[in-house]
């Protein structure tokens, strides 16, 4: 039974120096043991070391070989921010740093800004669309742009138009009350392939006065229920009547150029760039 036991004994003894001996000898033929393997921890590692991202756009940073969460820092938070997550979003055209920090290690993601193109393929393909239309069968004006008018009543005229000198459609509408001697005229430029900025200009004729007012807003914006801005010639603020008018007049221009588009080309005015109008 004692020879038994020693016997066991020196076996035990013989595998402990077995395997105390064998990382070390392993080691040295360039094996590392499973044991060895896990107790190597990975360096924290971003995803990405440099990212390019458009305005408006947004990317998520990562942080892998660590399950701690790391603190996030933009060295520009008018190019780009960063949230808790990671996520960054970009604000306007230039370089930024993130910084996530774990403890003492610091790991940095370059980011680069670029400005967002203000049209895209699906506008240039529908301002084509409508262009080719209107110099198939619109008429032509005085100063060379192509419409088609459609009458909504009897004092009402909605238009859309081309014009070639500034590559803009022309949203237009004329209201004329020979009763009441009084008329007035709305005209939209606007062209989202190239910029989302539209340009209105009103005009308002009556009791032999004219007044004359323009506006500029952003096409994906106008919703066709709230006012914009319009402004006298010289540059001040018009008047709240006039005001009223002129958006009464563009709000009108607007429903009706989205009903010839929708009755002669299948489309609305949200396939041109007015995105929120409804």
């Amino acid at each position: 039974m004692k020879r038994k036991w020693k016997q066991i004994l020196c076996g035990t003894l013989v595998g402990l120096l077995v395997a105390t001996a064998a990382p070390a000898a392993f080691a040295g033929n360039g094996y590392v043991t499973e044991v060895e393997a896990a107790s190597k921890k990975a360096k924290p590692k971003l995803n990405k070391t440099k990212i390019s991202v458009k305005t408006g756009k947004t990317y998520t940073l990562k942080v892998n070989g660590t399950t701690r969460m790391p603190k996030w820092k933009s060295s520009n938070k008018k190019v780009a921010t960063v949230s808790k997550t990671g996520k960054v979003t970009a604000k306007k055209a230039g370089t930024a740093k993130i910084t996530a920090t774990i403890g003492k290690t610091r790991l940095t993601c370059t980011v680069k800004v670029k400005k967002a193109s203000t049209g895209s393929s699906k506008y240039t393909k529908n301002y084509t669309k409508v262009k080719k239309y209107l110099n198939k069968k619109g008429k032509v004006d005085s100063d060379g742009t192509r419409y088609i008018e459609k009458k909504i009543d009897a004092h009402t005229t909605a238009i859309l138009g081309y014009d070639p000198k500034t590559n803009k459609l022309d949203i237009g509408l004329a209201i004329i009350d020979k009763k009441a001697d009084v008329s007035s005229a709305v005209d939209v430029l606007v062209n989202c392939s190239k910029s989302a900025t539209a340009e209105a200009i009103s005009a308002i004729f009556g009791d032999g006065n004219e007044i004359y007012a323009t506006a500029k807003f952003n096409a994906n914006s106008y919703t066709g229920k709230k006012d914009v801005t319009f402004r006298k010639l010289s540059g001040s603020k018009a008047p709240k009547s006039i005001q009223k008018a002129s958006n009464a007049t563009l709000q009108a221009a607007i429903a009706g150029a989205n009903y010839i588009l929708s009755s002669k080309l299948h489309m609305t005015v949200k396939d041109l760039g007015f995105t929120a109008y409804q």
